[in-house]
């Protein structure tokens, strides 16, 4: 059951990040043309990229707070992830991925120690 929530999170992960992207094209700058729709699409794979490390780490943990708390240092990381994710799509699709990557993937990993530290006392 962990294995079909964790494969979904990852799955729905892409286009809300997506989405999330061009609602803050929108607001921005008011309006979006076909160009950044489709240049928008690298968003998808870098949303999915972010939500592996979060999905495997929630996999790992078995007590529900340890979870809850692994989803508290996720969202604290998010917003650095998608303005990552924006600055990063100066350098191309490489930029988008690893700025929006990294920042998830440190967040969690720190999260996920601390975590199996803390429990272990």
């Amino acid at each position: 059951m962990a294995s079909i929530r964790s494969f979904s999170l990852v799955l729905l992960a892409g286009p809300a990040v997506y989405a999330v992207q061009m609602l803050v094209f929108l607001l921005r700058f008011g309006w979006i043309d076909a160009g950044t729709v489709l240049q928008g699409l690298i968003f998808v794979p870098a949303g999915w990229l972010m939500a592996l490390p979060v999905a495997f780490f929630l996999s790992q943990l078995p007590v529900r707070s340890q979870r809850l708390w692994l989803w508290g240092f996720s969202a604290v990381a998010l917003p650095v992830s998608l303005a990552g994710m924006v600055m990063g799509g100066l350098l191309g699709p490489l930029g988008v991925i690893a700025y929006g990557v990294l920042p998830m993937l440190a967040a969690t990993t720190a999260g996920y120690v601390l975590i199996r530290l803390v429990s272990r006392t």
